[in-house]
């Protein structure tokens, strides 16, 4: 598996993105989210973003913007330059 971003959450939550998946790693545990376990519309993690309240953003090429907490939720009609000032890749 090939890494793309990594990222450390306030909990200390250590996020991978690959081109396989979301992975978290916790407590000395790998979790990874999938097309295959989650609803996540693609498998292709290139980056992402870790607010201050632990929800991750990802940017997906043909799904837009993606919010992961505890499930993942599509975002429409939003573009990458209106909410640069939050993400910067």
């Amino acid at each position: 598996d090939s890494i793309t971003w990594v990222e450390v959450d306030t909990n200390n939550v250590k996020w991978v993105g690959t081109r396989n998946g979301l992975y978290s790693f916790y407590n000395n545990a790998w979790t990874i989210y999938n097309m295959s376990n989650s609803n996540i519309p693609s498998n292709r993690i290139d980056k992402f973003k870790i607010a201050y309240d632990n929800t991750i953003w990802f940017l997906n090429h043909n799904n837009g913007f993606i919010k992961f907490k505890n499930k993942i939720k599509k975002i429409k009609n939003k573009r990458a330059y209106k909410l640069n000032f939050f993400i910067q890749f």
